[in-house]
């Protein structure tokens, strides 16, 4: 039948990839959705407010769709948004966890949603100024050659906010939130 298949791979001592979709149309048979019967397409975007959290917003690609013609369901979880009222896009919101968002249009003349667009929202949580230096009093912290050398279950940023893995870096910036640990630390590659 026609179907949504979302994957995303892991592999042990590597970070998990990026999620991936694809929308599976029968060509030929019962399930096959005729084009015309379906939703348009959802652009998503986000940007940091005055705090430096992102806040997302979701809207159609056809910027001529009147208000009230339409409804965008929504998910944060990784799951496909369905037509369901628990999952109604009201606005604009903060989502200071980052991570994936999926979202379906569902337009009021048409019997089925769009295609599911998708944003990864990266976020550190903490800004580079609230940061401390690039030690920590334990030391706990370092860098060697191309690696950074962090407690187990530490998290590497680089100043974008993209996690990344802590050996074969380039030089530059990044930023090591230790589990347990008040603070992130800033650490410098050479």
């Amino acid at each position: 039948k026609d179907c949504y298949i979302h994957a995303k791979a892991k592999r042990e001592g590597y970070e998990e990839s990026v999620h991936t979709h694809i929308q599976m149309i029968l060509e030929n048979g019962e399930g096959t959705q005729d084009p015309a019967k379906m939703s348009g397409r959802l652009v998503i975007t986000h940007k940091e407010n005055e705090n430096g959290i992102p806040v997302v917003t979701i809207k159609p690609e056809d910027t001529t769709l009147a208000a009230g013609t339409y409804d965008i369901y929504y998910t944060t979880d990784g799951s496909t948004p369905t037509v369901d009222p628990k999952l109604l896009y009201k606005g604009p919101f903060e989502f200071a966890e980052g991570g994936y968002v999926l979202a379906i249009l569902k337009e009021a003349s048409k019997e089925f949603p769009g295609e599911v667009a998708s944003l990864n929202v990266w976020y550190v949580p903490t800004g580079i100024d609230g940061i401390d230096s690039d030690r920590t009093d334990s030391d706990a912290v370092r860098a060697e050659g191309g690696n950074i050398i962090a407690p187990e279950g530490s998290e590497v940023y680089d100043l974008s906010g993209r996690r990344v893995n802590a050996t074969g870096l380039r030089r530059g910036i990044y930023i090591v939130r230790v589990p347990g640990a008040a603070k992130a630390v800033k650490i410098k590659v050479d």
